[in-house]
């Protein structure tokens, strides 16, 4: 899981009853040690992302983590020359890629194993990429801010679906089997 307090923690599912420790005012029980504990230099707000022994997250400070689930090691680190904005969305793992987007609307395509980017340069989406993206059968769909519904793979040549110019888009879309 990962915090406000620039921290990703690793913690076991089940603890010993013996091992947990209530807090000063008994209201609240702790784990006095996490399995392991990775400083990410800036807050997280966006929900990181398991997937085949690797955590995927992604910072308010504009970097972008593949961490170890073993032992909480940095494996590799994106900010896209220091030109990563806040990336608050969950990002999305589709055909061994990992794809995010920022808060100035930059799309991002990245290897899951080196984090070398598969695309020459970001994708443009228009307006702000508030919300992760969904995986769907042929890429990743994602929302605008602006109201842009559209779908991308590693091609980089998106799909457009739909468009909402009237309101504001925060949240994934849920596409619909």
């Amino acid at each position: 899981m990962a915090s406000m307090d620039h921290f990703l923690y690793a913690i076991k599912p089940e603890y010993d009853p013996d091992y947990l420790v209530m807090d000063e005012d008994g209201s609240r029980t702790l784990v006095p040690e996490p399995v392991w504990s990775t400083d990410l230099g800036a807050a997280v707000t966006a929900d990181p992302l398991l997937v085949e022994g690797q955590i995927f997250v992604a910072t308010v400070g504009g970097d972008f983590y593949a961490v170890d689930t073993e032992d909480g090691q940095i494996i590799w680190k994106f900010n896209d020359e220091e030109n990563l904005a806040a990336v608050w969305g969950k990002p999305v793992f589709f055909n061994a890629k990992v794809y995010f987007g920022d808060v100035e609307g930059k799309l991002y395509c990245l290897e899951s194993e080196t984090g070398d980017p598969v695309w020459p340069s970001h994708y443009d989406a228009g307006s702000r990429l508030i919300a992760g993206g969904v995986r769907v059968d042929n890429g990743v769909l994602y929302v605008t801010e602006g109201g842009r519904v559209f779908m991308i793979n590693e091609s980089q040549d998106p799909e457009p679906v739909t468009s909402f110019e009237s309101c504001l888009l925060y949240t994934s879309p849920s596409p619909r089997d």
